[in-house]
């Protein structure tokens, strides 16, 4: 109960609240350190990195009876979660501290980071994930990212994608067609 509570007060950047929680012996956890990085709390994202907690591990379900729902989908993590909210301070955290090139290791952190990327349509970011060492091309969600592309509008990225392989679903031709991305549809149709 501590933790959820401690997740909800960082996530309202209720500092004093979360400080009191501290004090009573509140165990950050995986949901503190994304509501952390949704609110780009830095100070206090940066105190719960320091207590070990990896924010390429995906949110896990709750634990707790009636626990709450923070909208976060089920495979976000605190770098998804920095990068889809344009959580500055976070994602700049990250970065310095080595967690996007641990990405190539981590392919749970790895779909989910370049998700964001592509559903805010950030080509710099798609780039440089795109070229980690052992890019986990052949995994299984990695059309995700082509769909989430596809979803928001991104057309530079639906292109950078393709290049490097990412062969379309019947999914993202159906995204296409439903959203009248005409060309879109004709580009996924030379790659099927």
């Amino acid at each position: 109960v501590l933790s959820e509570s401690l997740a909800s007060a960082v996530l309202c950047k209720n500092t004093s609240a979360v400080d009191i929680l501290l004090a009573k012996g509140a165990k950050p956890d995986v949901h503190c350190l994304i509501s952390a990085a949704q609110s780009d709390d830095v100070e206090i994202f940066k105190n719960f990195l320091d207590h070990g907690l990896d924010p390429n591990v995906p949110v896990p379900e709750p634990s707790w009876e009636d626990g709450y729902n923070y909208g976060w989908d089920e495979d976000s993590t605190a770098l998804s979660v920095s990068i889809r909210n344009r959580s500055r301070g976070a994602f700049l955290v990250l970065r310095a501290q080595g967690f996007i090139s641990n990405l190539a290791h981590q392919p749970a952190g790895f779909i989910s980071a370049l998700i964001a990327a592509c559903q805010i349509g950030d080509s710099t970011l798609v780039e440089q994930l795109l070229s980690l060492p052992n890019l986990p091309r052949k995994q299984a969600r990695i059309g995700e990212a082509l769909e989430a592309a596809i979803e928001e509008n991104q057309h530079h990225i639906i292109g950078q994608l393709l290049s490097v392989g990412v062969k379309p679903t019947i999914r993202c031709l159906e995204l296409a067609i439903q959203n009248q991305q005409l060309t879109v549809v004709k580009l996924l149709a030379n790659y099927m």
